[in-house]
């Protein structure tokens, strides 16, 4: 799957753990409803499939997150994170499946989790599983 290109709902399980505020990466766009990890830097941006990332929670704001324009820097403006239990959606041809349930699911991007651990990072732990997606608990420790 493609990453985010326009906002979507992302809506949690329940109650939501904890929100923070993270200093967001230079250079990228974050849309409404994206799973969030924070880089090996630090900084706040949208999941990808790759290593080394912390999955931080879900950006559930309204507007979306522009850090790509003239004189963008990193933390040049901080990204409100959600933690709790959000759906994503399921990757065909490496699904996450109910026996998964309590376990980790992987980073496919940001709206997108998937099976295998391959070149990616933990997206968080399997919830639920619906027809139309994965409910899966993301969030940083609570110092």
């Amino acid at each position: 799957m493609a990453a985010l290109a326009a906002p979507r709902v992302t809506n949690p399980w329940g109650s939501l753990y904890a929100s923070r505020a993270i200093p967001v990466a230079d250079n990228v766009k974050i849309y409404p409803g994206a799973l969030v990890v924070i880089n090996a830097s630090g900084y706040c941006e949208p999941a990808t499939a790759a290593a080394a990332k912390i999955a931080a929670g879900a950006y559930r704001g309204t507007r979306i997150l522009d850090n790509t324009v003239t004189g963008h820097a990193a933390a040049a403006f901080d990204v409100p994170v959600d933690m709790g239990t959000f759906k994503f959606d399921n990757k065909g041809g490496d699904l996450v499946t109910q026996a998964m349930v309590g376990a980790a699911c992987y980073m496919e991007d940001d709206h997108t989790v998937r099976l295998t651990s391959t070149a990616t990072s933990a997206a968080g732990k399997v919830h639920r599983l619906d027809a139309d997606g994965v409910w899966v608990s993301v969030s940083l420790p609570l110092f």
